[in-house]
Parts: structure tokens; sequence; C-alpha cells
């Protein structure tokens, strides 16, 4: 267990911006710092690239390379539909949720002239294994769960609540099993289930791990890392965790 867990928050910020050709996003947790940039020419990608500021293993800066699966897909996807470009075991986790948060958004300033959207989320430290993670898009609070352990007890919306996060309900969920959702409803679901589940992340010491077989058991084959055929041989970037618990502002776009 990390010292000091409990008396804190995961913080996790995503700004995303779109002009006439492309669309950048931005994602900063205690965990990691990314970048992306992508090209299009109002139908379809033409180029993906970014950078890998701070990340935890020694591999994820090549997970640069699987993000080409996305040129030449065409705008107008949901969120739902990016994922499905490409498998996302292959990917960073992060960087690829990114560049389809991007692939989005840049859809979405072609459809109704938007150029930016700015997603914050907390996850307040575990309490008796229980906690309230909130995500805010725009500076509105728009979502908010009651968790106990992997599951949503209550949620606002509510067809969440009630709902594991793990499993095939998801995907039921999302395709309306409890009513319409639109696709604005979708992504800021989809947003906050992935901020919980990195969040909870806060809870183990990663200074006391040095190699990516040290955490296999807690994610399996979950990403580009942890595909790796000799996880022993990737290694932890020392000092790349950060705690916003105390300056969630720093998060704010710039």
């Amino acid at each position: 267990m990390r010292p000091g867990y409990g008396a804190g928050s995961y913080w996790r910020s995503i700004q995303l911006f779109a002009d006439e050709a492309g669309a950048w996003g931005e994602l900063i947790d205690d965990f990691h710092h990314f970048t992306v940039c992508l090209q299009h020419n109002g139908e379809r990608i033409l180029s993906v690239g970014g950078e890998g500021i701070r990340v935890p293993w020694t591999t994820c800066p090549s997970a640069k390379a699987p993000l080409d699966d996305l040129v030449g897909a065409p705008l107008g996807a949901s969120l739902p539909e990016a994922w499905k470009r490409s498998d996302p075991r292959q990917q960073c986790t992060h960087w690829f949720d990114l560049a389809c948060l991007a692939w989005v958004q840049a859809t979405r300033f072609c459809s109704t002239g938007q150029r930016q959207r700015v997603y914050r989320i907390q996850l307040p430290d575990l309490q008796d294994g229980s906690s309230r993670p909130v995500l805010w898009r725009d500076g509105q609070r728009i979502m908010e769960w009651s968790i106990a352990g992997l599951r949503i007890v209550d949620a606002s919306p509510g067809q969440f609540s009630q709902l594991s996060l793990r499993g095939e309900a998801w995907t039921s969920v999302l395709q309306g099993a409890r009513g319409p959702l639109d696709e604005d409803v979708a992504e800021a679901a989809l947003t906050l289930r992935r901020g919980v589940f990195i969040g909870l992340g806060r809870q183990y010491d990663f200074d006391r791990i040095q190699t990516a077989s040290q955490f296999a058991p807690v994610v399996g084959g979950a990403c580009h890392t942890f595909n790796q055929d000799r996880l022993e041989s990737v290694q932890k970037f020392p000092n790349t965790v950060r705690d916003f618990t105390a300056r969630p502002d720093d998060l704010l776009p710039r």
C-alpha cells in the first residue's frame, strides 16, 4: 500500500482542441502526461503524432507507433466506435484514449464548430472500499458516481446505477438497454470509467516497483507494455508519480 493512501485524491485532466485541419489533446494525471496531434482533411485522418512527456515504463515511448492504425480513419466516429479501430492491447491505453478523443473532437468541430472540450476527474481515495468519483466537462459538474469496489452503487445520470465497472453490461447500457444515451453522455461515462480504473492505482507504491513483471498480476495483458514477451526487462522510470490532491488547478488549461 502506498504511504499516506486514504487522505488524498486522484486527479486527471484531458484537454481537447480542434480546428479546420487538425485536433490536439493533452492528458495529465498522477502517473502520466501525454500529448497527441492529428491532422485531417475534413474527411479522414491523415497523420497522428504526439509526445510522452511523463510515462511510467521504458516501453511507453514506443507505443506511439501503433497510433498509426488511426491513419485513414474517417471522421464521424463516436468514442466507442473509435476504440474499435485498433487492438487496445497493442496500444498505450492513455495515448490511444487521447488520440480517439482527439478524433472525436475533430468530428465535433467539423459538425458543430466546437473548438474545445476539457474533462477533469476526481477520484477520492477509497474509504472502506468506497469512493465518489466526479467528472467535470468544460467546468460543469456533469457526472457523479458512488462506487463500492468495482460496482457503481448510485449514479447521476441514473442509467449507470447498479452497474459493474467491468463486463459486457457496459456495452448494453451504451447501446440503450437502460434508455437512450446521446454520444456526449456515453463519451463522458467512458472517460470517467477509465479515470476510476487508473485512479485506483494510487493504492500502489510505485517507488518500490522496478519492473513491469512486478505489476503485471494487477493489470494482465492490458496494453502495449504488458504484452511484452519479457516483462522483467521492462523497467519502471523513477520519480514519475505526482500527487495533485492539494493542487488540482495545476491540471487546468494554461
